[in-house]
């Protein structure tokens, strides 16, 4: 009878084990792509195109002012472009060009893709960066780029198709 439990106790285990290897994609136990509670990573690009600043006040696009051309290349994200100072009275653009490898979405904000600094992007212009932020809306399918490769921070605000 004691083989009877033993093998009933052992059974009842892998069980248990089975199950709870079997909730990992739920839990976050799936090799970092999901944390569970905070969101997860993916490559879901936005779609290829020029995206421009959108004046308000005119209704009109300002095709020479920020911008992002978006190309998805060898499964990557590919944005080049233009970005204004924000903190400084300097009024020169900087040209940018970042690639993103991964986007990053918190559970709280599905539609809000982002992705950082050798966290998912990487910029080869400017060569280096203290601070680097992008983010993709898919409800307004806006992209927005935020830069800092010193003291001055840089953005490109919302960006979209026209």
């Amino acid at each position: 009878m004691s083989n009877i439990k033993i093998l009933s106790a052992v059974l009842s285990f892998l069980l248990l084990f089975a199950i709870s290897c079997s909730n990992e994609g739920t839990t976050g136990g799936n090799g970092g792509e999901d944390n569970g509670s905070l969101g997860y990573t993916h490559s879901n690009h936005p779609p290829e195109g020029d995206y421009k600043y959108l004046n308000h006040d005119t209704n009109k696009y300002e095709p020479n002012n920020r911008r992002a051309i978006v190309k998805i290349v060898n499964g990557n994200c590919n944005i080049t472009g233009k970005a204004y100072p924000i903190t400084s009275s300097i009024n020169i653009p900087l040209d940018y060009d970042i690639t993103v490898t991964s986007w990053y979405t918190y559970n709280y904000d599905p539609n809000t893709y982002t992705a950082n600094y050798s966290d998912g992007a990487t910029t080869s212009k400017p060569s280096s960066v203290n601070y680097l932020r992008v983010e993709y809306n898919t409800t307004n399918e806006s992209i927005s780029v935020s830069l800092n490769p010193g003291d001055i921070l840089y953005s490109t605000f919302d960006l979209t198709r026209d």
